[in-house]
């Protein structure tokens, strides 16, 4: 954190991301690039911080049980083998960030007008 305060920015150039519970993944999911989640210790997370908003299952990308798992998966995903379920994102982007069709600009424009005319 002394070095990068600003995850963002290492996000941005990143090609994938390797993660636990932490939900850096949620910022992450907009770029659309792969995810590996190493699903180690799940009870540690979920006993001292209560059950996650976002739930396990929502997680898009490869869920690594084990070493094993874990360099099969990078393995795919430097090999470009690994392709990420384009309606999985999508449904998770939805429930994470709502909605991300690039026009938020307008939307906001509509409420604004909305509220002028009023």
């Amino acid at each position: 954190m002394k070095i990068h305060p600003d995850t963002m920015l290492l996000l941005a150039v990143s090609d994938l991301l390797i993660t636990d519970w932490s939900s850096i993944y949620t910022d992450f999911l907009v770029t659309r690039r792969p995810i590996i989640f190493m699903e180690h210790r799940t009870d540690l997370f979920t006993n001292s911080r209560g059950k996650s908003l976002v739930p396990p299952e929502m997680r898009p990308g490869i869920i690594a049980k084990g070493e094993e798992d874990f360099f099969n998966a990078l393995a795919a995903v430097l090999k470009g083998k690994y392709k990420i379920d384009e309606d999985f994102y999508d449904d998770c982007l939805r429930t994470i960030h709502g909605n991300t069709d690039g026009k938020a600009a307008e939307r906001v424009i509509e409420v604004i007008d909305a509220l002028i005319k009023k």
